[in-house]
Order: structure tokens, then sequence, then C-alpha cells
């Protein structure tokens, strides 16, 4: 038995190579990215971008984030929160220089229309990812920089 997404064969960059004649607009690197993330199961990330190139497109200008991917995740991966999909899934909490803060809305749109969330519930998962960004990026023991200033003056 092989695992889901490991159908890639033994040679990696020839499964790439295919994937990126597919979708001759997706950077290479983004490519790589989805093969490492997804395995063989890029494909169907593929596969969305080739039927609809707007997919294709990266949400946020600084981002690798695309919305084939966010459905991907939603159809095939069974992701149900915004969260989910930008720190488990995608990895972009953790691989990404602003943490995929900058895709967060067009993401959430996309994720709204496919499960069908009301602007609360949208609104919702944006603030909980955020949030989530917010205590990884300043831990609740970390000195905010008033509170540094304060403590290197008392030491003065």
């Amino acid at each position: 038995h092989v695992l889901s997404g490991g159908q890639t064969g033994t040679d990696l960059a020839k499964y790439e190579d295919y994937l990126a004649s597919r979708v001759r607009e997706v950077k290479r690197s983004a490519i790589e990215r989805l093969v490492r993330l997804y395995g063989s199961n890029a494909v169907r990330i593929v596969d969305l971008m080739e039927r609809d190139p707007a997919k294709a497109r990266p949400l946020a200008h600084d981002s690798v984030l695309t919305a084939a991917e966010v459905e991907y995740n939603v159809k095939h991966e069974m992701a149900m929160t915004l969260t989910d999909v930008l720190e488990r899934r995608t990895r972009l909490l953790l691989w990404e220089i602003g943490c995929g803060v900058s895709g967060v809305e067009p993401a959430a749109a996309v994720m709204a229309e496919l499960l069908g969330w009301d602007a609360t519930r949208r609104d919702r998962e944006v603030a909980d990812y955020c949030n989530l960004v917010d205590q990884i990026r300043r831990p609740k023991d970390m000195p905010t920089p008033v509170d540094d200033e304060e403590g290197q003056e008392a030491h003065a």
C-alpha cells in the first residue's frame, strides 16, 4: 500500500516538469512547493488551475497561496476552518514571511463560498487566524517594547 500522495515515482523533477507543463503561468517554485506538500495529489490542484486559470494566481501579491489550493484542501482534505488550511495544510503560518496574513481575507472568501459561510462566520475565521498569528509573533511572556524600555530605565 502507498500513502495518499505517494505516487510521484522516483524522479520528482520529472513529475514537477509534467505538472509545470500543464500550467505554464505558475512559477516552477510554486509547483515544487505543491509537490513537497501534497505529493502526487498536487495533480488535483493543477487540475483545478488548468480548468480555471484564475484559481492559479496567488491570492495576495506576497503569497504563494492560490484559490485552487484552498479549494483542494476543502474538497479533498476536508479542511473546515481557515486556520486548518493556513496553519496545518499549507504550512503558511510557518513558512511564509507574513504567516499567510496577506492572503487571509481572499482565502476566507474562497472557503466561505465553498462551505456556505455567512459574513459573521467568515469574519470570525479571519479573526481566529490573525489572533493565532499574533500569539505566535509575540508570546504572552515576551515584554512589549514599552515594557522593555521601562525595564531598561529601571536598571540604568
